[in-house]
C-alpha cells in the first residue's frame, strides 16, 4: 500500500465530517460505508433525513425531462421549486412543487413523457458548501425521480402559497405565458453522500421525516 494512501483516507473522512458554513447539513459519511441497493441499514434513517435537508435548503435544482425538441435525447433544465410554505424546516414536506410555462421546453416535455429527474447538490450551496469538488461523492447529491403532474384544482390554492412564499417575484410573471403550477410525484430516491454505492432511498422513509 503506498505511503500516503492512509493519510489521504484520513484527510478524505475528516474533510466529510466538517459542517459546510451556514449549513444544518452535516455528513454521515464516516459511517456510509457499506453498500445498500435499498437503504435498509442503521443510517437508514438518518440518510433520509439528510436528503429531506438537502431538498428544503435549496429552492431550485435541475429537472431532466425526455425532449420532444430534440428526440431520443435527455434534456436538463433549471426548475425553480419550494416543499412547504416558508422557509422553515418544521413546515417542510418533502414534495416539490413547481410553477412552469407552457412555454418551456420542459412544461412541452412533461406534457407528452410526465417522468422526469429531479437532481439537487449541496454544491448548491455556494463556493463553501462543500470543501471537495461538486463531483465528489462526498459533496451531497440526490436525484428525485418520477412523475411531474399538473397540480389538480383542490391542491392549487396550496400549491401557491406553497411556491410563492420561496418564489414571491413569480407572483409577478405574465400571466400570458401560462404559467401553472406542477408537483414532483416521487417514485424513486437515490442519494449520495460518500464513496462506493449510492443509496437507494425508500419513498415512505423520506416521507417520515420530520426535520
Amino acid at each position: 500500500m503506498p505511503s500516503f494512501f492512509v493519510p489521504l483516507v484520513l484527510l478524505s473522512l475528516l474533510i466529510a465530517v466538517v459542517p459546510a458554513a451556514g449549513s444544518e447539513i452535516y455528513s454521515a459519511a464516516t459511517t456510509s460505508l457499506l453498500p445498500d441497493e435499498v437503504d435498509s441499514g442503521p443510517l437508514a434513517k438518518l440518510h433520509a433525513k439528510h436528503a429531506r435537508m438537502l431538498v428544503h435548503e435549496n429552492v431550485w435544482g435541475m429537472l431532466a425531462t425526455s425532449s420532444v425538441t430534440f428526440p431520443g435525447s435527455a434534456f436538463a433544465n433549471v426548475a425553480s421549486y419550494s416543499d412547504g410554505v416558508g422557509s422553515a424546516k418544521e413546515d417542510a414536506t418533502g414534495t416539490l412543487f413547481f410553477y412552469l410555462s407552457v412555454e418551456d421546453f420542459t412544461a412541452m416535455d412533461l406534457k407528452v413523457n410526465p417522468n422526469a429527474t429531479m437532481a439537487l447538490s449541496k454544491a448548491q450551496g455556494g463556493a463553501k458548501a462543500c470543501w471537495m469538488d461538486a463531483e465528489d461523492p462526498t459533496c451531497w447529491r440526490l436525484s428525485l425521480t418520477g412523475r411531474v403532474a399538473p397540480v389538480e384544482a383542490a391542491q392549487r390554492s396550496y400549491a401557491e402559497r406553497v411556491v410563492f412564499s420561496k418564489h414571491p417575484q413569480m407572483k409577478h410573471w405574465p400571466k400570458n405565458h401560462d404559467f401553472s403550477f406542477y408537483v414532483l410525484e416521487i417514485e424513486h430516491i437515490v442519494f449520495l453522500d460518500f464513496y462506493g454505492p449510492a443509496k437507494h432511498i425508500p419513498v415512505s422513509d423520506y416521507y417520515k421525516v420530520k426535520l
